[in-house]
């Protein structure tokens, strides 16, 4: 019968069973060595068998927070939402309002949930010929997932249908909803048509029994947290280390960039704080641009400066991803799409990486344009020539992302102060006006306090024990040797320390290598440019006197290799006149004991 995919296909108990067992692994994670840093938003212990851990960082809004800010419901009220989108479609589609409000009329209490495909927020591909999808969760009555169109067609109630029983099946298996669920496809035209294309329609609430999936106040909150979970969760970064898959969720921030932009803007810049998700971010993109156009993974190009990035990125298995010296060496005829991540860094010495790529997303050969947005931080550039990316009074449109997530607050306040400085004094041409804008909005939702310090150290054998000193200690705390990145100026500079760091950390059996070496299972000893993009738990940055190249940038390059830690940050300088060094450990320990240090609230060991 038509439509029958619309049930779930029944599974026998032995199936279930099986499903269950191969899932059990995955029911009790154990996230101890993160409970400062996350927080349990769904356990999967009593719901469904696919459903998987989701964890948010401490500080950020919590599932009852999201709610209230993106689906409100008031006692007695229908609330429309978002309000922006709302505005924008019932601008461009004269009538939707009354069809709506038709539909709804008997309606007093829920939300109305507009988007412009609610097929691409489930994973499905866009269908061109709806003008938007509306879902309504509203008590007394099952979900309704209405899809408004211009004409009627058979492949359109294929479309509404699949939307709805997807839209069912992550609101289970991805959301944990345990209650009774079924989610009504009902389809739509504008202008309003009736009794066309009934041969192909299906009345599915009739599959039903009577009254089923009805929603009840307790019930509404719960699949409104379910709906929040679909929509807002990201695979952690954090999976691969600590060895099986849990959910992240995105801000609203960085929610409503994806919901606002996605559907209007195909060439965009992206202005972030460090530590604000801006790769999350990109690869949430690629995401939402493969489900949207169908596109095969190799349509679509994730380009970076350095090289383990790239591989971070390739390993998601998403798309191509490639560094910005292949892109200009090789053909990528092919491609669709390109995001571009870590802008500020790139370099036009190989050649005019941007014209390329605005060619390739703009090509004639391509149906409609491409996507092309382009991710950047100037707070972190790490050199002084030139990027070849346009002046910064061209890029338009721009978005910001401000929210700080990854970092804890005490690195946090490093970081703020840094960027206060590289903004009011700059020394390479930056967009003053805009990062001003940008720092103003600044803010940590990072809930734990973390640990900073900054050291200067008079010898590299000294530095040596004080990095085998503190790993020691952190693994004896609990944590692994893959949590754990010691950074260098630059290439030269890890060749410098490797074996006298190796011969201090052999002692507790600790063998840090290059990230090409095994990423995720050792201690990390890399350079600041080919850790750039990446983070983890504990870092360690050793900062050369005198520094040997790009005196100019140095705020930004401590902006940028503090920021890849996400709890504990240990910045050591070497300093090889004793004298001065005494001068600064002592006066910097007189204004920690006076209060006057610029951080008062940080530990700091001075040597």
């Amino acid at each position: 019968m038509k439509g029958a995919s619309l049930i779930e296909p029944e599974i026998t108990t032995e199936a279930a069973t099986a499903r269950a067992i191969s899932c059990f692994h995955f029911s009790f994670p154990d996230l101890s060595e993160f409970s400062e840093t996350f927080k349990l938003e769904l356990s999967v212990t009593g719901g469904p068998p696919c459903a998987k851990s989701v964890y948010s960082r401490q500080g950020l809004d919590s599932l009852d927070d999201l709610c209230e800010q993106l689906f409100p419901v008031k006692s007695h009220s229908l609330t429309y939402a978002p309000e922006k989108l709302i505005k924008d479609l019932f601008q461009e589609h004269q009538g939707l309002k009354s069809l709506m409000d038709e539909q709804l009329k008997d309606v007093f209490e829920g939300v109305v949930i507009f988007s412009r495909s609610w097929a691409v927020e489930v994973g499905l591909s866009e269908n061109q010929g709806i003008i938007c999808d509306v879902l309504l969760v509203a008590k007394g009555r099952p979900p309704i997932l209405y899809t408004v169109c211009k004409h009627i067609s058979e492949d359109l109630f294929h479309y509404s249908r699949r939307t709805a029983w997807r839209l069912k099946e992550k609101l289970v298996n991805t959301g944990g909803y345990t209650h009774k669920l079924c989610v009504i496809p009902k389809l739509l035209t504008l202008p309003p048509s009736y009794n066309y294309g009934e041969e192909w329609d299906l009345n599915v609430q009739k599959l039903y029994p009577q009254n089923y999936g009805l929603i009840n106040s307790v019930n509404l909150k719960n699949l409104l947290h379910s709906l929040i979970i679909v929509l807002l969760n990201f695979k952690s970064f954090l999976s691969d280390s600590v060895g099986f898959e849990f959910l992240n969720l995105l801000t609203i921030e960085q929610y409503q960039l994806l919901s606002e932009n996605l559907h209007k803007t195909k060439k965009l810049y992206v202005y972030g704080l460090p530590g604000t998700g801006k790769t999350v971010v990109a690869l949430k993109v690629i995401e939402k641009i493969r489900n949207m156009f169908k596109c095969k993974q190799q349509e679509v190009l994730y380009i970076c400066e350095n090289k383990p990035l790239k591989d971070f990125v390739r390993k998601k298995n998403i798309c191509q991803a490639v560094t910005r010296v292949a892109f200009l060496k090789n053909s990528y005829s092919y491609v669709k799409h390109i995001i571009i991540d870590e802008a500020q860094n790139f370099r036009n010495e190989n050649g005019d990486w941007y014209q390329k790529a605005l060619d390739l997303t703009s090509s004639p050969e391509l149906s409609e344009p491409g996507f092309l947005w382009i991710f950047l931080d100037y707070l972190q550039t790490t050199h002084c020539f030139s990027t070849g990316l346009p002046e910064p009074r061209q890029h338009d449109p721009v978005e910001m992302l401000t929210k700080v997530v990854r970092n804890a607050n005490s690195i946090y306040c490093y970081l703020k102060n840094t960027m206060e400085e590289i903004v009011e004094n700059p020394t390479v041409g930056i967009p003053q006006a805009r990062l001003r804008r940008l720092l103003d909005s600044a803010t940590c939702v990072h809930g734990v306090k973390g640990f900073f310090e900054e050291v200067r150290m008079t010898d590299r054998n000294e530095i040596a024990e004080y990095v085998a000193k503190h790993c020691h200690n952190y693994l004896k705390s609990g944590y692994s040797e893959k949590d754990i990145a010691i950074l260098c100026y630059n290439s030269d500079k890890v060749l410098a320390y490797s074996e006298i760091l190796r011969k201090e950390l052999r002692k507790s059996n600790i063998l840090p290598r290059k990230m090409n070496e095994g990423l995720e299972e050792y201690t990390i000893l890399d350079s600041f440019r080919r850790f750039s993009g990446l983070e983890r738990m504990i870092v360690f940055a050793i900062i050369p006197y005198p520094l040997p190249t790009q005196h100019e940038v140095l705020n930004n390059i401590l902006v940028s290799v503090a920021s890849r830690a996400n709890l504990n940050m240990h910045l050591l300088r070497e300093y090889w006149d004793m004298e001065e060094a005494y001068s600064y450990t002592n006066s910097t320990a007189q204004k920690k004991n006076t209060g006057q240090l610029r951080h008062p609230e940080l530990k700091a060991f001075f040597y």
